[in-house]
């Protein structure tokens, strides 16, 4: 029918969800949970009154309640439930202004039932019924379970805020970037309705640009207006207004284009031309002008960019070197998804391969093997219900790069990335390390997904550093840790563990490379060693005999591969 279902807030205006048909008519849903047919049709009234008086455009009102209706009397009564309900929507229709006009509709228990039993709706039955799995406190579980086993690659107590993280939380349509994009968006509203740039006189110069930045903007109101995002929404659905966003700032760079040519012609004109004493036009470089194309521009460019690009998609592909910090990313976003109240797992690349690719997400899951379809279903129902405008359930999959076979993903990614477009409330994030990029997407694949690479600590340095030194109770740096690595979360743990395992905590004096810190990193590490393999040595000298024994020879042999 080329509408959209659209859940309401608090207050709904009588109904859950609405659609909106071609022609501005509305269907509504309302959901009523009450026992006993006299307090279920005093609910429904109360919904009744605000339809009529909130919704002039609803014609459909469908009441969904979770028990039949009686048809048959018992007790000495002398309606059944059902003829109640009928006579309840004759008197409506008759006392209540506006719902004589509004068509009702009945959805009870088995209409519920025989829709749930349909094979497209598996998992959504298995989800509801099923609510120990998907819920929670089960996704809680199951995040700690990963993070334990994740070990020194997650490091919540080393946790250094980076602004990559944003993009996660874009992907799970968090209500805290809705909430950011919709101020956006009414800030363009706003600044189309103080906006004064039409001339009397359309024979006027410069009138023609004006009226043309006149319709862009208005035909940019109503595009942004109509608006009202979902997380189930289809990825090309803020095309149309990033195209009219870009169609009105040209509209506003081509008055200004005018404007600037009008003036140069302006002041070549000869002192004693009576054109001069007629200013040139500059209703583009008004105020009013300025704060459209000001807002125009920041939700243009918040669109495009890799926060925005993620709220509008539901794919995502992280690449980045060793020791980046790829692992505790997803992580970190699985758990901050969780603590909001959106559901997310983590799965881990090395545990596919071995498989049917489901049988191996199930099993990391702990869960029996119900396949893709049931799973992404119960999924789908789980983001869906996390929200009143809903959520994104995500699906993380770290390390592609450590799946055996190495070319698994090459064939089965594209398998799970169109399995899961078919579910609106769900989305996928995928990490892989950068130089095995190549090997996991293939042909046009790429295309498909938001595309970044950890920038590890870069531009966080001095932050980074300050919460690593502190941690391992370390002096911090007289001067800046120039060295290029220093900006992998890995490298900058090593260097700290060296030092905090050395006999002084204080920095070496200069700049160090690479070869020299890993060399302290791994004495420091063999030392340990040294120690579990002679508990009993009484001197310093005995220590030092056996890390030269079998600790010395292995050093240098690394060492000398680092140079």
């Amino acid at each position: 029918m080329g509408t959209q279902a659209i859940r309401t807030g608090n207050p709904d205006g009588g109904v859950e969800w609405y659609a909106t048909l071609p022609d501005g008519m509305e269907w509504g849903w309302q959901a009523k949970h009450v026992e006993g047919i006299d307090p279920l049709l005093t609910a429904m009234t109360d919904s009744v009154k605000r339809v009529a008086k909130e919704r002039p455009e609803l014609r459909k009102l469908a009441f969904a309640i979770s028990w039949n209706l009686a048809t048959g009397t018992r007790g000495g009564e002398r309606k059944s439930q059902r003829q109640k309900y009928e006579a309840k929507v004759a008197t409506w229709k008759r006392t209540i202004s506006g719902a004589d006009r509004i068509e009702f509709e009945l959805v009870q228990e088995s209409d519920l039932l025989d829709e749930l039993s349909k094979p497209e709706h598996r998992g959504r039955h298995w989800f509801w019924w099923h609510h120990v799995v998907l819920g929670r406190d089960w996704l809680e579980k199951r995040y700690k379970e990963q993070a334990d086993a994740a070990g020194e690659k997650y490091r919540p107590d080393l946790q250094v805020d980076i602004p990559i993280q944003e993009d996660l939380i874009a992907l799970g349509f968090d209500q805290a970037v809705l909430t950011h994009f919709n101020r956006l968006r009414r800030d363009v509203i706003t600044a189309v309705n103080d906006l004064h740039v039409l001339v009397k006189d359309e024979d006027a110069p410069g009138a023609f640009a004006y009226q043309a930045i006149h319709d862009a903007a208005a035909a940019l109101k109503s595009t942004a207006s109509a608006i009202a995002a979902q997380a189930g929404d289809p990825p090309t659905t803020l095309l149309y207004l990033i195209d009219q966003l870009s169609a009105t700032a040209e509209a506003i760079e081509a008055a200004r284009d005018y404007e600037r040519r009008a003036k140069a012609e302006w002041r070549e004109l000869p002192s004693d031309d009576p054109k001069r004493n007629q200013n040139p036009p500059e209703r583009a470089e008004g105020y009013g002008v300025g704060v459209l194309g000001k807002a125009i521009n920041e939700l243009h460019s918040w669109l495009e960019s890799s926060v925005g690009r993620a709220f509008r998609r539901r794919t995502y592909f992280l690449t980045g070197k060793a020791g980046s910090g790829k692992t505790h990313l997803l992580l970190d976003a699985t758990h901050r998804a969780l603590l909001a109240g959106r559901p997310a797992v983590f799965l881990a690349g090395a545990q596919f391969g071995r498989g049917d690719l489901w049988a191996s997400v199930a099993d990391q899951l702990g869960l029996e093997p119900v396949g893709g379809d049931v799973l992404l279903s119960a999924m789908d129902a789980a983001g869906e219900a996390a929200a009143t405008s809903g959520s994104r359930f995500l699906i993380f999959i770290d390390a592609l790069n450590e799946t055996t076979p190495a070319d698994f993903w090459r064939t089965h990614l594209p398998r799970l990335r169109a399995a899961v477009a078919r579910h609106p409330h769900v989305a996928l994030g995928v990490s892989c390390r950068d130089t095995y990029r190549d090997l996991v997407l293939e042909g046009t694949e790429d295309k498909h997904y938001v595309h970044r690479t950890h920038p590890g600590f870069a531009e966080r340095e001095v932050e980074a550093t300050q919460r690593y030194f502190d941690h391992y109770g370390l002096e911090a740096p007289k001067i800046p840790l120039l060295t290029p690595e220093f900006t992998l979360p890995l490298f900058l743990r090593l260097y700290c563990e060296s030092l905090s395992e050395a006999d002084t905590h204080s920095l070496p004096t200069g700049h160090q490379g690479r070869v020299a810190i890993f060399e302290r990193y791994l004495g420091a590490k063999i030392r340990t060693v040294a120690r579990r393999l002679r508990p009993d040595a009484t001197s310093s000298y005995e220590l030092a005999s056996r890390f030269h024994e079998v600790g010395r020879p292995r050093l240098d042999q690394i060492s000398g591969e680092c140079s």
